[in-house]
């Protein structure tokens, strides 16, 4: 079978927050991290997560906790799930994965000087999740 991966895994373990109506919270533990995506092995069984679902995730530990991400699961095994990251919000703005990425770019220039995000619609986002 072909290799699907658009993106390098980077071997990460870090804290996290999944959230969903369908469970509330519970913490994990990531295994993996990609700039499209992370696995993440949960602190429980989630049996109501299936692939297509749409949860967020919160790194405990970032810089930057209040970085919600809108994850899609893309796999669930018996070790952990596969989420693909959709977009994220700050401060109740969605932004776009290539404005994260900017911003990175920006922070690593150590520029001193910050542009602000630029958001994308809500209508983007919903079409996002149902897609």
């Amino acid at each position: 079978m072909a290799e699907r991966r658009t993106y390098w895994r980077r071997p990460v373990n870090a804290r996290v927050r999944l959230r969903h109506a369908s469970f509330g919270e519970t913490g994990g533990l990531t295994r993996d991290i990609s700039d499209g995506g992370v696995f993440v092995h949960p602190e429980e069984h989630i049996p109501e997560l299936v692939a297509g679902s749409a949860l967020t995730l919160q790194f405990v530990d970032s810089v930057n906790p209040d970085l919600q991400f809108n994850m899609k699961v893309m796999r669930v095994l018996d070790e952990g799930v596969g989420l693909s990251v959709m977009n994220y919000e700050l401060n109740g703005v969605i932004y776009d994965l290539g404005e994260l990425r900017r911003q990175w770019e920006l922070y690593n220039e150590d520029s001193g000087a910050r542009p602000a995000p630029v958001s994308i619609a809500e209508d983007e986002y919903r079409a996002a999740v149902s897609a």
